[in-house]
């Protein structure tokens, strides 16, 4: 039986991908819209990503399962792709329901055990960067109320199996996946490649027909390199046209066929963005990552400001890694001028 008494619609949200692989809808409270979790089938399922925290996404989830006969205390281990609260915020719920290890990124397990405390650490870089950007009050004030949207849609969750890049997760059922890190648009990306399947959970580091933010995030204490979050990426994308797949079952929209073109048409929309960014501070000057975005994008809305910025930060660090563009700080804003 369902874990829940309200009528929901998780039987229809409930698509065979490959033998025992399924793919189940859940709805998020973002612009993005749905996002997707995946069972692996069997008398003890593993769940890959858990949707956002919330009685309506446990309760599609729960439904979900019982068209399978199960429930959501069945599940015998939870696999998260990254760390981002659509993907990741259900995780301990799931987990205090099910008693299932939860298997996440090494790097995202001081982020996902106190989300509350990483955001309370991490703002004042982020507003600092807003000013450097050339924003003023208002949008800061907008970002402080983004944060808040964004924490209502995850709980933190304490108890985590860290995950590195090249093990191999034995999980219930006999089955194997492989992981591999592919940081970009976070930095706790994961791909997992079930064995002998060719299919590949890809999270949001391979969409069909979005093309995922390399999001900005805070540097580490001890790091003496700057992250740049565009070239990591291109780097995964890189190392995911290798890997021996055939199905690609992403974190949004349904899954593909032919996961390694899409890593190239990717690829090939970034060097264009990367060139068309050049020219624009070629023929323009001296520009704030404001300035920038807003000829890149135009208006955008207040939700996605932060994501436009994440886009031409990638693109000129690209551009300053090449030697093709500098930054010029006056009066706390910083300035990017083609070279």
């Amino acid at each position: 039986m369902p874990d829940s008494d309200v009528p929901q619609d998780g039987g229809e949200r409930l698509v065979a991908v490959a033998r025992d692989v399924y793919r189940i809808s859940l709805p998020t409270p973002y612009p993005v819209g749905d996002v997707n979790a995946y069972l692996l089938d069997g008398p003890r399922p593993v769940l890959i990503d858990t949707g956002v925290v919330g009685e309506r996404s446990l309760a599609i989830l729960a439904d979900a399962l019982a068209t399978l006969g199960h429930r959501i205390q069945d599940i015998g281990a939870i696999v998260l792709t990254h760390a981002h609260q659509d993907h990741a915020g259900g995780a301990d719920a799931i987990r205090l329901r099910s008693g299932a290890p939860v298997h996440v990124a090494e790097r995202a397990v001081p982020r996902l055990a106190d989300i509350r405390g990483t955001y309370d650490r991490e703002f004042p870089t982020f507003v600092a960067f807003l000013r450097r950007a050339g924003f003023g009050p208002d949008t800061i004030d907008m970002f402080v109320q983004t944060r808040h949207a964004i924490l209502a849609g995850s709980r933190s969750c304490p108890v985590l199996s860290p995950l590195r890049d090249g093990d191999v997760l034995d999980v219930p059922g006999g089955r194997r996946l492989h992981v591999h890190a592919r940081p970009g648009h976070s930095r706790s990306d994961l791909v997992f490649v079930l064995e002998g399947t060719g299919v590949a959970f890809t999270g949001d580091h391979v969409l069909e027909h979005i093309t995922p933010n390399p999001t900005l995030e805070p540097q580490d204490p001890d790091e003496t390199q700057p992250y740049r979050p565009l070239l990591a990426y291109q780097a995964s994308l890189r190392a995911t046209i290798e890997l021996p797949i055939t199905l690609a079952a992403p974190g949004h929209g349904t899954p593909f066929t032919e996961p390694a073109d899409r890593c190239r048409t990717i690829l090939a929309m970034q060097d264009r963005r990367i060139e068309r960014t050049h020219r624009i501070l070629t023929d323009r000057g001296a520009m704030t990552l404001k300035e920038l975005g807003h000829v890149m994008f135009g208006r955008v809305r207040r939700w996605d400001v932060f994501l436009t910025l994440s886009e031409a930060l990638g693109a000129v660090q690209v551009l300053e890694a090449q030697g093709r563009v500098q930054r010029v700080a006056e009066d706390g804003v910083e300035r990017f001028l083609a070279t």
